[in-house]
């Protein structure tokens, strides 16, 4: 018994001394100010952790909570440690947009996508967005419409199909598909032919094991820790995985700059046009994508995006592109569902155009 106290005091004190104390404090402070926000009842070590679970039923429990409650913020407990606001009106997102802030949990998302818009933060932040804007300009996006139209065919085909099976169907799974097929071909070009497919490409695999892989993260305490987590079976597949998104990222960036004749990454050159880029492009694609742009964009100074910072880029559109679009599909088509008389009103207004 008494070696077993003298191990935990020997621990305790290693732990303020590598700064632990700090660490305590902090936590303090953000419990004292997320309790006075709305929220589901807390447990004193889980927090919401015994609440929140990955699958559809939880997510339905919170949504219908903060609808009947009329909430604008809750606050959420990963733990006793780790707080979380949780946002669901566009106002007080909007103030928090002009300036994002890096929350603790989005560094667990850095072995996977770097210092990306989702992750980076003050002047890398600010300069980064600046050099992107391009890649959304109207001009830029009216080509990708043909893009949706050819990928949505694939999907209606395969919905048609499992409708007449007259079964319920699993929708998520090929909105899914449907927004990846999406994403690669606007992002980089890339016809995966993902829908149809019965066996995902390696890279594609890829990607929905580190989305797996980051919620699980997310969601268990001791894996915030990164040593520990290194060492779990979770961690050494998140690296494995890491490693073929990026080694593909690097291979395409490669190849995609031999196409533009770009030879140095971080040589000063004039901004290129929209119309010189296109000269170039259409020999071989009909639109630019993301990667032309981040490819060409400089800023005022004529530098750059570094290789390193494109394949931060690419991989943060891929994760918000792919895996934030497709929870966006399904709930709209949930709301549908749950509202006919809304369902009508966007039959007339798709009529009318």
């Amino acid at each position: 018994a008494v070696a077993v106290w003298v191990a935990c005091v020997f621990l305790l004190s290693l732990f303020f001394w590598c700064g632990g104390h700090r660490f305590v404090w902090r936590s303090y402070r953000r419990r004292k100010y997320l309790r006075r926000l709305p929220g589901w009842p807390t447990h004193w070590l889980w927090g919401h952790l015994h609440i929140l679970k990955p699958d559809e039923e939880t997510l339905l429990s919170w949504t219908r909570y903060v609808q009947e409650n009329k909430l604008r913020i809750t606050q959420t407990w990963y733990g006793p440690f780790y707080g979380a606001i949780t946002i669901q009106h566009p106002e007080p997102v909007q103030k928090l947009l002009k300036e994002p802030k890096c929350h603790d949990v989005y560094r667990l998302l850095i072995p996977w996508l770097g210092e990306g818009l989702l992750v980076a933060g003050g002047d890398k932040w600010r300069r980064n967005r600046r050099l992107l804007t391009p890649a959304f300009h109207y001009e830029i996006l009216k080509p990708y419409v043909a893009v949706y139209n050819d990928c949505l065919e694939v999907m209606l085909e395969k919905w048609a199909a499992l409708a007449a099976t007259n079964e319920s169907v699993e929708l998520f799974d090929t909105l899914s598909l449907l927004s990846l097929d999406i994403v690669l071909q606007c992002a980089f070009s890339y016809q995966s032919n993902c829908q149809n497919v019965k066996q995902r490409h390696p890279y594609i695999k890829a990607v929905y094991d580190l989305s797996d892989l980051s919620i699980m993260r997310f969601l268990t305490p001791l894996y915030h820790i990164d040593w520990i987590y290194a060492l779990t079976p979770s961690g050494r597949q998140m690296r494995k995985a890491c490693d073929l998104v990026h080694r593909h990222s690097e291979n395409v960036i490669k190849e995609r700059r031999r196409i533009l004749g770009l030879d140095s990454e971080r040589s000063k050159r004039e901004p290129e046009g929209t119309e010189a880029l296109l000269k170039k492009v259409t020999k071989h694609r009909k639109y630019l994508d993301f990667l032309d742009i981040l490819l060409t964009t400089v800023d005022e100074e004529g530098v750059g995006l570094s290789d390193m910072e494109i394949r931060d880029e690419a991989d943060t559109f891929m994760f918000e592109g792919h895996d934030t679009t497709t929870s966006g599909m399904a709930w709209t088509l949930y709301c549908l569902a749950k509202h006919p008389e809304h369902q009508e009103k966007v039959r007339e207004e798709v009529r009318s155009v």
